[in-house]
């Protein structure tokens, strides 16, 4: 989804907020029997238009307890196509 330029120009511009999770989901992949998570997040970009965009992980099924299923995230978003976020600290 990103490569490093990205990256790099992401964490430059601080385009790092905290932002809402919708809703938290399995989307049915898996990957070596550990599942594909779907993460749905509302937020405004710098312009002050909002979003709704999707991040997907996969997480080890001994980590699957500590998915947050509510609350706040931590996330960067590519000011070009801000329905590509990333989730930075996720700790599965």
């Amino acid at each position: 989804m990103f490569n490093k330029l990205n990256l790099i120009i992401l964490i430059g511009l601080k385009n790092r907020e905290v932002y809402p999770i919708i809703s938290v989901s399995q989307t049915g992949l898996t990957v070596n029997d550990q599942p594909q998570i779907m993460f749905q997040v509302s937020f405004k970009d710098f312009k002050g238009v909002e979003h709704i965009a999707v991040y997907k992980k996969i997480v080890t099924l001994l980590n699957l307890s500590s998915v947050p299923k509510q609350g706040i995230v931590e996330i960067m978003y590519d000011e070009n196509d801000p329905k590509k976020i990333m989730i930075p600290k996720m700790f599965f």
